[in-house]
């Protein structure tokens, strides 16, 4: 039985954990995405705004979704991405992503395997949800 073959309706994709955000990943995801939103990186400019501290990139997030895709699956197979931002992801915020097949489909010989994830923060929120579809 081939890989494609094995995954089934109501299967896990192995659960992401991620340690805690600090400032730093912040900041070098700031650089890399060319996203220097003062609320993501600048504590003076959040404290101004009554805010305690920056918080998570919405982006930053999601790009771990992808990741918790192709951790199972390579890069080539994410046919589709998209989430839905449930709240905001503080600094000091642990992450864990989870992924569930809800569906599967032929397509042109192909299997596809329709996602629903969720990301939850270490306090039991959740901070995000989203849908994927990835090649088998």
């Amino acid at each position: 039985m081939s890989f494609a073959e094995s995954v089934i309706i109501g299967s896990d994709l192995p659960e992401l954990r991620l340690p805690p955000i600090t400032r730093a990943n912040l900041a070098l995801f700031a650089g890399a995405s060319h996203d220097h939103t003062p609320i993501h990186i600048d504590i003076d400019y959040v404290r101004q705004m009554g805010r305690d501290d920056v918080f998570a990139h919405g982006m930053y997030v999601m790009a771990n979704m992808a990741r918790l895709l192709t951790d199972w699956r390579p890069q080539r197979n994410l046919l589709h991405l998209e989430g839905r931002f449930l709240d905001i992801v503080n600094v000091g915020n642990a992450l864990r992503y989870t992924g569930k097949i809800i569906g599967i489909r032929e397509v042109l010989e192909e299997r596809h395997a329709d996602i629903s994830i969720l990301v939850v923060a270490q306090d039991g929120r959740t901070v995000m949800s989203g849908k994927s579809v990835v090649k088998l």
